[in-house]
């Protein structure tokens, strides 16, 4: 065995050439793809329309709710008029 024949990067399996990619420390490209299966963590899931609205919905309740309030029980100080003030 000699220097050459390590050195010399394997044929594609594919196509029957000469591919370098392997030989720089990155990987050889894979001969299947892998395939996209779901997650079953709940945290994965798709979310729906309505869960998302609904969700949006009660944010926007929540906040009416803090303008309401702070509106609602807002008060205001008038300065009292002739109540021993001497002003002319």
């Amino acid at each position: 065995m000699s220097f050459d024949t390590l050195d010399t990067p394997a044929p594609d399996e594919r196509s029957g050439t000469t591919d370098h990619a392997g030989s720089a420390g990155c990987p050889a490209p894979m001969a299947t793809e892998p395939v996209w299966q779901p997650s079953t963590r709940y945290s994965d899931q798709p979310m729906s329309l309505q869960t998302r609205l609904f969700g949006t919905g009660g944010v926007a309740f929540i906040g009416l709710l803090i303008v309401g309030g702070a509106l609602f029980t807002w008060t205001t100080y008038r300065i009292a008029q002739g109540r021993g003030l001497n002003v002319p």
